[in-house]
């Protein structure tokens, strides 16, 4: 009896390690990973709301969704799904919080990455900053900090930070939580491969 209550406790500790290195665990806004857009937007919104410009290998298509009467926590979410999926099945799914002061950014970060530390602490993660490409000045950067799960998915959260020649452009400093499959991950690695 006693090796069976082993068993179970291992059983489920197990379960519940592989459950936080399960992407489609997380929610943003009520959606998942593997989810339908559809649960969550018409089939009109979707077409309307489709980005103009799109990554240069076009297997995925990205969607932008800004002050949707859904959301209750970002002001914009971004949905990846396969060209021609009539499913759009979320391979990628951002959320976006703007600011007028970076260092709202940076302390809504500091507090999400709190949380995320304890969530994903088996997985590998990588923190640093990068100079925006779209930004030819190099003034602008993102601070980026990456979980990398034992599944292949990515967690990834940011604070970019635009320079003041593209914010009189409109752009807006934002935080931004991004959760990849692994097919969408390895897909940006070609797609970016020059």
């Amino acid at each position: 009896m006693r090796r069976l209550f082993i068993i179970l406790i291992l059983t489920f500790s197990f379960h519940s390690l592989t459950k936080a290195d399960d992407i489609r665990d997380f929610q943003i806004e009520g959606m998942s990973i593997g989810d339908s857009a559809l649960n969550f937007f018409s089939e009109n919104e979707l077409i309307d709301n489709k980005q103009n410009s799109q990554y240069p290998n076009d297997r995925f298509i990205i969607r932008n969704f800004y002050l949707h009467s859904n959301f209750k926590k970002y002001e914009m979410v971004t949905v990846n799904h396969k060209k021609n999926d009539k499913k759009y099945i979320i391979e990628s799914l951002g959320a976006s919080i703007f600011f007028d002061n970076i260092d709202n950014c940076f302390a809504m970060k500091k507090e999400i990455m709190r949380e995320f530390d304890k969530i994903f602490k088996n997985s590998d993660k990588e923190s640093g900053q990068i100079k925006k490409k779209y930004d030819k000045t190099g003034n602008s950067k993102s601070n980026i900090s990456e979980y990398y799960l034992s599944n292949g998915s990515i967690v990834q959260v940011t604070c970019d930070n635009w320079s003041e020649v593209l914010e009189q452009q409109g752009f807006k400093d934002s935080l931004n939580v991004n959760l990849q499959s692994k097919k969408f991950s390895d897909f940006l690695i070609i797609a970016y491969d020059n």
